[in-house]
Parts: C-alpha cells; sequence; structure tokens
C-alpha cells in the first residue's frame, strides 16, 4: 500500500505512465534471474537479500499496474467502452493468475525430474524478457473527447466490439 499510495504517484509524475512501466517490465527479468542464487548467499545475508527481493517485488508491481491501468484508460477509443476495456484486462489477468501457478508448478516438476532447480525462474525470466522487448515497442496514447466528439461516435469508431453484440443492443442504448 505504501508503494501504491506514496511511490507510484511521485514516480509516475516525474516520469510518466509508459516510463515507469519500462522501468519496471526492465526490471523482471533481472529479478527473477537472481532469485535462485539466493541459496548461494552466505547465510547471515540470506535473510536480507530475500526481503529485498520481496520489496523489489511487491514495489514492482506497486508501479507496474497503476500505470498500465493508466496507459489503458488513455488509449480508450471513447470512455463508452472504458468498463469493457476494464474488463477485458481484469479477466484477462485473472486468467494468468489462474493458470500461471499450474504452468510454472510444471516446470517445476520438470526442473526437479532433471535436477535444474532454477529451471522455472529461468523460464519466468524468459518471459519476462519477452515483455520487456515487447513494452519497449509501447506507445503512450492520449485521446481526448470533447462531449459532443463522444456523443457521435458511432458503432464504426468502435472498432474492437464485436458487430453481432452491437447489433443486440439497442442504438439508444449505445449512446447513453
Amino acid at each position: 500500500m505504501f508503494a501504491t499510495l506514496f511511490v507510484f504517484p511521485f514516480v509516475n509524475r516525474k516520469i510518466g505512465s509508459l516510463a515507469t512501466f519500462r522501468l519496471v517490465i526492465l526490471s523482471y527479468p533481472i529479478l527473477y534471474l537472481m532469485v535462485p542464487y539466493l541459496t548461494l548467499v552466505p547465510t547471515a545475508l540470506r535473510m536480507p537479500c530475500i526481503y529485498f527481493v520481496l520489496v523489489w517485488k511487491v514495489t514492482a508491481q506497486a508501479l507496474s499496474y497503476p500505470s498500465l491501468a493508466i496507459m489503458l484508460a488513455n488509449a480508450a477509443p471513447s470512455k463508452k467502452v472504458l468498463g469493457t476495456l476494464n474488463g477485458v484486462a481484469a479477466s484477462s489477468a485473472s486468467l494468468c493468475r489462474a493458470f500461471g501457478p499450474t504452468l510454472s508448478g510444471l516446470v517445476q516438476s520438470l526442473g526437479l525430474s532433471v535436477g535444474v532447480l532454477g529451471l522455472p525462474w529461468w523460464a519466468n525470466s524468459f518471459v519476462a524478457i519477452i515483455g520487456a522487448v515487447l513494452s519497449l515497442r509501447m506507445v503512450e496514447e492520449k485521446r481526448r473527447y470533447s462531449k459532443a466528439q463522444e456523443a457521435n461516435l458511432d458503432s464504426e469508431d468502435l472498432p474492437f466490439l464485436d458487430a453481432d453484440v452491437l447489433e443486440s443492443v439497442p442504438s439508444e442504448d449505445l449512446r447513453n
């Protein structure tokens, strides 16, 4: 909560949402690569290092999720679709949270069977590297519509909504 309430607003105000997101996303591969090697740290330093990694991970999440939500809202073609857009984003995140542990558990089992205990962390690092590279291609959009422009948006202006769904909704509901 501390990072979300105090650190995120300060960082986001200084460098912006996209830079905040990239900063965090680029640090995840390093974080995931470090974790399996914490067992090699001297016993006296092991717990402080584990706490450091945990604080890093929690702070990174506290910085990445709000900045991603801000960029998602700014990229919406209309305020009328923000609920749908946020719902799809939340559902996708929940789906990943549901299957991620299962997939990581399978990779952990594979690693144990071949004697490579760091395999799940290295796999996570590989996925994080892909995400980091993709984040470098991201462009922050800021769409601003006046109330008149919002009122005049037609279903053709909302390209990611399915045409069958739009046909089943009365047009006056789309305008409200």
